[in-house]
């Protein structure tokens, strides 16, 4: 069915194709299997249900997912970055469901606006060591089945470390808050299975080092701390740490250093 999504502007629409199934290029996941927090999983649409949205260039995606995407940021495609540098008209929404959108919106912003205050916090000049340059976090979840944990079928989700320490005393890093709403969607879609972390930097010494497998419920609180090895010199022994908090409704990704390591490295650079 075809849906027009209309941006803020006033520039022409983008005629859409609703549907049903398929892959979200935003979650990475099934679109059947996609699960967001404050909004609807489909649109009722002259009283039949989708839950795929087909962008002109052709790009598929989750209906609520794409319509969020275009409601914080702008209406060019995720993939492909074709359409309208504008955000979208809320009235492009059902009208049964644009207070929902309206709400999560609202709730991203206020996120946003705490995050954004955390991190200008920082005073002039804070310590930058060259371990937080290219810093990326990895995420593999393993799905669980009938017939036990897979090993062989994973999805996998990255994303680079923030790289501006905050002031607390605990000096954790943050991740991109997109990545930390697409693993745990993954994670409530899939239900149950293992997951685990891959940190590394540009001058990783180990090269690729794997946390050991976590089990999770996706329907349940849980958390999570792996310690990770970043660097081995003789006289140089840091290791990384990637802490996960998941809840029902959310999942809140940290990384950092161990103290003991971050005063050495302060020490060293004084």
């Amino acid at each position: 069915m075809r849906h027009p999504l209309r941006p803020c502007d006033g520039s022409p629409a983008l005629e859409c194709e609703l549907g049903n199934g398929g892959w979200c290029a935003i979650l990475q996941t099934s679109v059947d299997d996609a699960q967001l927090a404050g909004v609807p999983a489909s649109w009722s649409v002259e009283g039949v249900s989708y839950n795929r949205i087909t962008l002109p260039c052709s790009h598929a995606f989750h209906v609520s997912a794409l319509a969020l995407h275009f409601c914080m940021s702008d209406m060019r495609c995720p993939v492909c970055r074709e359409g309208p540098p504008a955000r979208l008209c809320p009235s492009s929404i059902p009208r049964s469901i644009q207070h929902l959108f309206a709400a999560e919106h609202d709730s991203i912003e206020t996120r946003t606006a705490s995050f954004d205050a955390a991190h200008s916090a920082c005073r002039p000049g804070a310590f930058t060591h060259p371990l937080y340059t290219g810093m990326r976090l990895v995420a593999e979840v393993y799905p669980s089945t009938p017939s036990g944990i897979t090993r062989h079928k994973f999805t996998r989700f990255c994303s680079p470390v923030v790289c501006h320490p905050a002031r607390d005393a605990e000096r954790r890093y943050s991740v991109h808050r997109s990545f930390q709403r697409h693993v745990h969607a993954h994670m409530a879609s899939v239900r149950s299975g293992t997951m685990r972390f891959v940190l590394s930097c540009h001058w990783n010494c180990f090269g690729t080092v794997r946390s050991p497998l976590y089990f999770f419920d996706g329907s349940a609180r849980w958390h999570c701390k792996a310690r990770l090895p970043i660097i081995h010199f003789p006289h140089c022994h840091v290791f990384g740490f990637v802490s996960l908090a998941h809840t029902p409704d959310t999942a809140e990704i940290l990384v950092g250093l161990e103290d003991a390591e971050l005063a050495r490295m302060h020490a060293s650079a004084a």
